[in-house]
């Protein structure tokens, strides 16, 4: 038994948490937008497949084969985005 439960609810609390961890995340990204990295803004911005914005999404850095030295990071690739915000 775990935090005073039997073994047949602990299971279903664990789940609850991850549950309301989940909701409170996707509250947070609702009401801030998304942030400017979020992969519908950087295609368009950046002209990049899904699955590559969805990395530049989680990890920020940006793909591979936009990179010139492979030590760059958003902040590099900025100007696009305001330009492309303005």
């Amino acid at each position: 038994a775990a935090f005073g439960c039997g073994d047949g609810i602990v299971r279903k609390y664990l789940a609850g948490e991850c549950l309301a961890a989940l909701f409170a995340m996707s509250v947070f990204a609702f009401v801030s937008g998304l942030g400017p990295l979020n992969p519908w803004m950087a295609r368009s911005a950046l002209d990049l497949s899904f699955p590559e914005a969805c990395y530049l999404w989680i990890t920020g850095s940006p793909p591979a084969r936009l990179q010139k030295t492979g030590r760059e990071n958003i902040n590099d690739f900025m100007t696009k985005f305001q330009k492309f915000h303005s």
